[in-house]
């Protein structure tokens, strides 16, 4: 389903989601830029970020508390409206055991890392009123990695989607396109991950749940 929104700034919910580390300044460095220097201005109605425990620790401290208040100090200076930014935005890694993360050394913790990010993508853009924007500026080059490949995967495959929801879509292909969204995808992904095209049976009924709208053919096709 098209958007009915043509730049990002004019859609409903703009959030930023941003991995960040140690330096969490990373945060208001990007809200500044996007808000203030960016024409026309990106202004987030709420961010969300990807860190670990010490991560998050840090943000709390400096961007969330009274004093220094970072985050509410750039909002005043620079009369930008309410951005919901709070300690529920903040999504710290947990590992298998559910333990927040401490850093991002071990094979399996950037694993659980890849797997979060992937998640938390796939929920933000189900939503066809919210313009999403990625910060990969911060945190370790592994999160921004994750981030930066899962966005370009889901690039891949909605352009060739006509529906679908979250990680599933839905396409319509002739056998040349076929081929071409098997060769994009094989470029993106890595050794690790899985894909999965699957044939179905035209003959089929369509079944959606929660808000899903059933797929339904246009009034007429235009082939140039």
């Amino acid at each position: 389903m098209e958007s009915r929104f043509t730049l990002p700034s004019g859609y409903p919910q703009r959030i930023l989601l941003a991995v960040a580390g140690l330096s969490p300044q990373v945060i208001t460095e990007t809200v500044f830029c996007l808000a203030v220097h960016r024409q026309p201005a990106f202004i987030s109605t709420q961010i969300r970020l990807i860190t670990s425990r010490e991560g998050a620790e840090r943000a709390r401290l400096s961007l969330l508390s009274k004093d220094p208040g970072w985050f509410a100090r750039l909002r005043y200076e620079h009369h930008l409206p309410p951005i919901r930014f709070d300690e529920s935005c903040i999504c710290v890694v947990r590992d298998q055991s559910g333990n927040p993360i401490e850093d991002f050394r071990s094979e399996a913790h950037n694993r659980t890392a890849a797997d979060e990010i992937t998640a938390l993508v796939r929920e933000l853009t189900a939503d066809m009123d919210c313009a999403l924007h990625a910060s990969i500026a911060g945190g370790r080059k592994s999160l921004g990695f994750y981030l930066g490949y899962t966005l370009s995967l889901l690039d891949v495959l909605k352009g060739y989607s006509t529906g679908g929801q979250r990680s599933v879509f839905e396409c319509f292909l002739s056998e040349g396109e076929r081929s071409s969204l098997l060769g994009e995808v094989a470029a993106v992904l890595d050794g690790e991950d899985r894909f999965f095209l699957v044939r179905l049976d035209p003959r089929s009924r369509v079944i959606t749940l929660g808000i899903a709208v059933a797929p339904e053919d246009p009034p007429f096709f235009y082939v140039s």
